[in-house]
């Protein structure tokens, strides 16, 4: 019997929790759409934009679903904060509406301004056809205008870009840039498609702008580096030093570069128009849902088989950042999918309720509102087999309590003519206890042992009552002679008596039905009010013990007058018994009182926190537009600053040209002041780089003029000093002999000074390289700066050229070689440290799950049922660990018995898991293909063997990965398996070599670097050769 109690109270215990985690599952659901929604409405608003759906009415309806199974359950106490969610999201609702009434205001009066023409002939339609096809019709027509309007101006952007681009392919830089032009389009369609609320399309546009931006500033750097050529190329032809193989070479690098730039850009192209097509498709299937076409065939995985082919090209060139771009884009419609899914099964229970509520109008049957999910409908059907239960143990104890009473309350003469009921009323009170005990109500049960002894008391006094009347039975009668009457005179006597005798017993029964009627009110009450408690409420009704104990009081005092003591000395007993109720009924009245004055005082909190909290949210938005208002400040301030910085430069070139250089030098700095003032670092780093090139070609200037003068000065010397060589003709052989000495000696001297001057340039630039193979840049950079100066000093224009062209230009590229190389080291650390911990987490998950599995097992052995979320938990530590085909392999297996089982939602979860399975998985999941192979060890050794292959790609091991893959090929080779499998391997194989292949690629670029500094030094050689025979033709002139 314990035993059984303890069962039953254990399952009630469950039973509660349950419904406990329901409802807070429905709260905590309830919660998030409600915070998702906020998010995004405070962000529509700031971007000018309002969302007419909202989640409201959805919310209100959980609430209230969630009210009536509190109510169903008995759980009054929670209800009051359950109102008072709902009364707070009306009044959101109400709020809702009154906004979006302002924006309708809003948009009528912009489109009155805009589409004057239109609303003429939309009125002029109106009045031919109605109105809601007439709107329909309308907003089709300015959609398919507004995008054949964007589209031309795409058109327009990309034609202006792609004839620039063939311009720079012929060498055409002449003409101007176009690329300010074109982010100005992009911009004006960005700003249409926010005002038209087309938010999603204008991220796209936005990109769009952040390209054309970089391809701006990449075309400024490429003028400048054209113009210093042009320059360069001037000063070279006066000073007949000009090389034609330098330029030969330095021509196809720029060239291969433009040529570069055009694949890209023309991939950029088709990667656009993909883009394009499928934010067509899904904006046009989002119009269908917004009109509530929601029969339409689903888009959505049309737009993600667009975005994975997207991917994928990139991937395959390469462009890893915005392959992450658009892996965030397939999300993002992966979660619009199950959010439409969710759609549909709302509409399908929304025509089912109304179904629902026809059918109930028809047949005029009340039929409560069905809970969310399968748990919760088995709840119901538990508490409405527990109500049946309880009614069968009241009516099992009221028909024993009727029995006693009726049999108490009769007039007998002898009690041996009435058969004993106590033995019937004590069985259906322990048959009634027995029920209780199965619902749960065990203070109640226990309550029935009291009534129980009390009847087998009852039931002794009774027994010595029936042995004494039956030993009188026994005893001789007494003889007695009758007095002799006649036989009429007997006859009358009797009939009188008879008579009589019926009389009073008429009388005695009125009298005892009166009684009984006035007992079985007060039971009814009493009955009644222990009913409605459990429905209404302790507090929602009137106490009515006294007005039984008063019933109960009366009858005794009935039982009294009539001399039945013995009846109304057996109502003493009920009358204590509802004395002790009326007691325990003032102090649970009291309690609950008290419970409600904590839960009012608990609700005036929380209504002053949710004041509290609107004021914050108020002030925090007002901060926000503040913010937002100081930053658009900021931003126009800061173009017009760089408008003036940039006028300031095309000054300074101006006056560069008219070799005005100190002029130019505090117009650069002016500008520079004015970057500095802006903090914009990448302007800075321009004009310091400008200044240092103005101020060397200020010095090369200068040190040119005094070269002149010098030649100048040298050539009048010259002059005089063969005049005078021609008066001393006729001098000696000797003194012609000395002169010519003293010209090779100087001439000598000079040639010494340039040779230390030029291996002090060399040795400089050879540790420069040096330096750069130890990754110190800035080092090399000074080298190499120094080394120009030497050049310019002794006028080899040709090596200063360059330096400047070609090592400066090297250095930079490797200086940010070594950068990307570091960021990708430090990444792949991060990586590996990530790796670790979640293998340490999935180490603790594996002891955890152990002890998961023992109560879940306990949980089994109650309910009777196999759990789902044991292979569930297995299957999350084994995805941690990159085990895919390990993973679905199990899944399969359990979808197998679930399909036995018929379970649908869980088939469902499952299969959902393996399909995510198969997008993220790298490698080909063989366990998917249905072989008669599974069995064999090879099979077993090759999916391990590609499960290992998975984690090494994941943590870039592509060398171990390209193995593991051909460990499994080879495996599966030998089972002879599909061919169709192998060809998937192999093609994985192929990418991950390619890869592979393009990091030596990377290793390459390096020696070839190295080449190319052995061939400088060549030139170098050869041009020192060059010199050293002019110098000699001069000697011999």
């Amino acid at each position: 019997m314990n035993e059984e109690k303890n069962k039953g109270l254990e399952i009630q215990k469950l039973d509660d929790e349950e419904f406990q985690e329901e409802i807070t599952d429905l709260v905590n659901n309830a919660d998030k759409i409600v915070r998702e929604y906020e998010i995004g409405f405070k962000k529509a608003l700031k971007e000018g934009n309002f969302l007419e759906e909202n989640p409201y009415l959805e919310i209100i309806d959980i609430y209230d679903d969630i009210k009536k199974a509190l109510i169903k359950r008995g759980w009054n106490n929670q209800i009051t904060i359950y109102n008072n969610q709902i009364r707070i999201y009306k009044e959101k609702l109400e709020k809702h509406k009154k906004i979006k009434e302002i924006e309708e205001k809003k948009a009528q009066d912009k489109k009155k301004i805009n589409f004057l023409p239109k609303v003429s002939i939309q009125a002029a339609d109106d009045n031919l056809a109605s109105k809601s096809k007439g709107i329909k019709l309308i907003k089709e027509l300015e959609d398919k205008e507004f995008e054949e309007n964007i589209d031309k101006q795409v058109d327009k952007a990309e034609r202006m870009a792609r004839d620039y681009g063939t311009q720079l392919k012929k060498g055409n830089f002449n003409i101007g840039c176009p690329y300010q032009e074109i982010i100005n389009i992009y911009r004006n369609i960005r700003d249409k498609l926010h005002e038209y609320g087309w938010n999603e399309e204008s991220l796209i546009y936005a990109d769009q702008i952040k390209l054309y931006k970089n391809k701006l500033e990449k075309d400024f750097k490429l003028r400048d580096i054209e113009n210093r050529k042009r320059k360069q190329k001037e000063k070279l032809e006066k000073s007949h030093r000009f090389n034609d193989n330098l330029i030969q070479e330095s021509q196809p690098k720029i060239s291969k570069n433009i040529k570069q730039k055009e694949i890209d850009e023309q991939f950029q192209n088709e990667i656009i128009k993909m883009v394009n097509q499928a934010e067509n498709l899904a904006r046009e299937y989002d119009n269908k849902l917004k009109k509530g076409d929601f029969k339409a065939k689903p888009i959505y995985p049309e737009v993600i088989k667009i975005y994975r082919k997207i991917r994928k090209n990139l991937l395959d060139k390469g462009w890893l950042d915005q392959a992450t771009i658009y892996l965030n884009q397939i999300n993002i419609y992966k979660q619009k999918i199950e959010k439409v899914q969710k759609l549909r099964e709302i509409e399908v229970d929304k025509l089912k309720r109304h179904k629902e509520i026809e059918n109930m109008h028809r047949t005029k049957i009340v039929k409560k509102k069905p809970l969310y999910d399968k748990q919760l409908e088995d709840l119901k059907q538990i508490e409405l087999e527990k109500e049946e239960r309880l009614d069968k143990a009241m009516s099992i104890i009221d028909d024993a309590e009727k029995q006693a009473r009726t049999y108490e309350l009769k007039l007998k003469a002898r009690l041996s003519d009435f058969e004993s009921p106590y033995d019937k009323v004590i069985e259906q009170y322990r048959e009634g206890k027995v029920i209780l005990l199965e619902i749960g109500w065990i203070n109640e049960a226990n309550h029935i042992d009291n009534t129980v002894q009390y009847y087998l008391d009852k039931k002794k006094k009774d027994d010595k009552i029936r042995s004494l009347e039956k030993k009188k039975k026994e005893k001789p009668i007494m003889q007695y002679t009758p007095s002799r009457k006649s036989s009429e005179e007997l006859e009358k006597e009797r009939k009188i008596i008879l008579t009589e005798i019926e009389n009073k017993k008429k009388k005695e029964q009125e009298i005892f039905d009166d009684i009984y009627e006035i007992l079985n009110k007060a039971e009814n009450i009493s009955k009644k009010y222990t009913k409605n408690i459990f429905k209404e409420g302790i507090l929602n009704l009137e106490c009515p013990y006294e007005e039984v104990i008063n019933n109960y009081r009366e009858a005794k005092i009935r039982f009294e007058d009539k001399g039945w003591i013995r009846e109304a000395k057996k109502l003493d007993n009920s009358i204590d018994f509802y004395r002790k109720k009326l007691e325990e009924d003032k102090k649970l009245r009291k309690d609950e009182q008290q419970k409600i004055e904590k839960t009012n005082q608990a609700i005036l909190d929380e209504k002053f926190l949710v004041e509290k909290s609107k004021r914050e949210k108020e002030e925090l938005i007002k901060k926000d537009n503040d913010l937002q208002r100081n930053e658009k400040l900021q931003k126009e301030q800061f173009e017009i600053q760089k408008k003036k910085a940039f006028d300031l430069m095309d000054k300074a070139k101006e006056e560069i040209d008219q070799n005005n250089f100190n002029n130019a030098l505090d117009l650069y700095e002016k500008s520079q002041d004015i970057f500095k003032n802006l903090n914009w670092k990448s302007g800075i780093n321009l004009i310091r780089d400008s200044i240092e090139l103005i101020k060397n070609k200020k010095l090369s200037y200068e040190k040119e003029q005094k070269e002149m003068e010098r030649i100048k000065s040298n050539q009048s010397r010259l002059e005089k000093s063969l005049e005078e060589e021609i008066k001393k003709i006729n001098e000696t052989t000797k003194i012609e002999n000395i002169q010519k000495e003293k010209e090779r000696k100087l001439i000598q001297e000079l040639k010494i000074k340039e040779e230390d001057i030029s291996k002090n340039a060399y040795n400089l630039l050879k540790i420069g390289t040096k330096l750069i193979k130890l990754k110190k840049f800035d080092d090399a950079y000074k080298n190499y700066l120094e080394a120009r100066k030497l050049f310019t000093r002794i006028n080899w224009d040709r090596e200063v050229a360059h330096i400047n062209q070609d090592l400066l230009f090297d250095l930079n590229k490797k200086r940010e070689q070594a950068l990307r190389l570091e960021k990708y080291q430090k990444k792949k650390e991060k990586e590996e440290e990530e790796l670790r911990q979640i293998l340490n987490i999935a180490e603790e998950q594996k002891k955890e799950l152990k002890r998961i599995k023992v109560e879940e097992r306990r949980k089994i052995l109650a309910k009777g049922q196999e759990s789902l979320p044991d292979e569930l938990e297995i299957a999350n530590i084994l995805i941690k660990n990159y085990r895919y085909n390990e993973v679905v392999l199990k899944l399969s297996e359990k979808l197998e018995k679930l399909k036995n089982m018929n379970k649908i939602g869980k088939i469902d979860k499952i299969n959902t898991i393996i399909e995510s399975l198969k997008e993220e998985a790298q490698v080909p999941l063989i366990v998917l293909y249905n072989s008669n192979f599974m069995e064999t060890k090879e099979f077993k050794k090759s999916y391990e063997a590609l499960d290992r292959a998975q984690k090494s790609i994941i943590q870039k091991k592509f060398m171990k990965a390209v193995s593991e893959l051909n460990e499994a090929k080879y495996n599966l080779e030998k089972i002879n398996i599909e061919n169709e499998i192998l060809v998937n391997i192999n093609n994985t194989i192929n990418n991950y070599r390619n890869k592979i292949g393009n990091e030596k690629n990377e290793i390459s670029e390096e020696t070839k670097e190295i080449k190319e500094l052995d061939n400088l030094k060549l030139k170098i050689a050869q041009s020192r050769a060059d010199r050293r025979k002019r110098i000699e033709e001069l000697k011999k002139r």
